[in-house]
């Protein structure tokens, strides 16, 4: 299954005998790219969703007279952190088949299996469209490669969460990275309406996503609810991925009211649901962020960004609509706070950066890895030297 390669160092005396002495050190993080690392990428281009919505909104008019330009930057951002962490990735896929296949098979990693093509999903609703314009034959062509890979997708990860062996795969046991294979479907219910895909198509694709990911959403908020303090859910207090819990509801805030049809009212149902994002939002920052902690893998504290992102584009699509002195201050502050979480998030990346380059014994780990670690480890002898590298 795995294939390892023996290169001796320039000293050949030095034996497996002395392993337990010398220094360990993971390969480098862009040659064992995780999956996790595309949440980078959905975090830039949730901030770009965000600041597309205030620079469209009539009420932020004079207030975010750059919100345009904040939107391309991220969404360029995104686009670039995409196909790097991408080339990497598919580097991984080429040459360590097994890793992916680790992930494919990890009950929690598999769900970032879907970010491709949220990705995808994302990028085309937050696309710059003062800078860019774009036939809607293009729309209707990524709206499908969505829908057809998130169909493909989640019909294997459903069919895990009713009828998988393992306990820790099985919905009764869900944690809340399953939500990534929910929001998705909220996901092209939104960029359904706005491309016009029932009316050209004469099916409501639209609705019956948002009524999938729905149902989908509130069987994995219960479970997660009633298994957040069992061993098989792994859930920490503040833990960035409670966070997801908000992303699927206020993306179906925005569905919800498009689907409603009616621009002048917002539709009673995504007020009722935007409450409860609310609410959710101020519970998870009560109970604290983890964001001290070193990070035990690449991206897992973007996992704060796009739900925050995503909750503040329901609300400014809000007041947007019920324009009122009171909806105004909630959707400024709710924007302000996700580019400041996007602020401490990015710098506490980059000084996890710093530490991997300055001091060498320290890079960035992944927990999926740590029962396969000699398949994985470069050995380093007491005179520094490179005696074994696996892999």
């Amino acid at each position: 299954m795995y294939q390892e390669l023996l290169t001796r160092s320039a000293n050949p005396s030095s034996s497996f005998e002395d392993e337990d002495n010398d220094q360990h050190v993971l390969e480098p993080v862009y040659k064992r790219m995780p999956n996790t690392a595309f949440g980078i990428s959905m975090g830039l281009v949730g901030n770009s969703i965000a600041w597309k919505a205030a620079s469209n909104a009539d009420i932020f008019q004079g207030r975010f007279v750059h919100g345009e330009m904040v939107n391309l930057f991220f969404w360029i951002s995104s686009i670039v952190s995409f196909v790097v962490i991408g080339t990497c990735y598919l580097w991984k896929c080429g040459f360590r088949r097994y890793l992916v296949k680790q992930e494919w098979q990890s009950p929690i990693r598999a769900h970032f299996m879907n970010t491709p093509h949220l990705m995808l999903l994302m990028l085309a609703i937050g696309w710059p469209d003062q800078f860019f314009g774009m036939p809607v034959m293009v729309w209707r062509i990524m709206w499908t490669i969505g829908f057809i890979m998130q169909l493909s997708i989640t019909q294997l990860m459903y069919e895990r969460w009713f009828f998988a062996n393992d306990a820790g795969q099985r919905l009764a046991h869900a944690n809340p990275q399953f939500l990534l294979s929910t929001v998705g479907w909220f996901l092209l219910s939104v960029l359904g309406c706005n491309i016009g895909i029932a009316e050209d198509w004469g099916i409501g694709l639209p609705s019956f996503c948002l009524g999938v990911g729905s149902v989908l959403y509130l069987m994995v908020i219960v479970n997660v609810f009633n298994d957040t303090n069992c061993k098989t859910c792994g859930v920490s207090r503040g833990s960035p991925a409670l966070f997801l819990l908000i992303a699927p509801p206020s993306v179906g805030v925005i569905a919800i009211d498009l689907l409603d049809k009616e621009p002048q009212s917002f539709a009673i149902l995504s007020e009722v649901l935007l409450g409860w994002c609310i609410v959710v939002c101020l519970l998870l920052c009560r109970l604290g962020l983890t964001i001290l902690k070193r990070p035990p893998v690449l991206g897992v504290y973007w996992a704060y960004i796009f739900p925050t992102s995503a909750l503040a584009t329901a609300l400014i699509q809000y007041a947007s609509v019920i324009d009122t002195t009171t909806t105004r201050v909630v959707a400024i502050i709710s924007i302000l706070l996700a580019f400041v979480f996007f602020i401490i998030v990015f710098f506490r990346m980059l000084y996890e950066c710093y530490n991997v380059i300055t001091i060498k014994e320290r890079v960035w780990g992944d927990p999926l890895l740590e029962g396969e670690n000699k398949f994985l480890l470069k050995v380093v002898n007491r005179e520094g030297q490179i005696e074994i590298v696996s892999l």
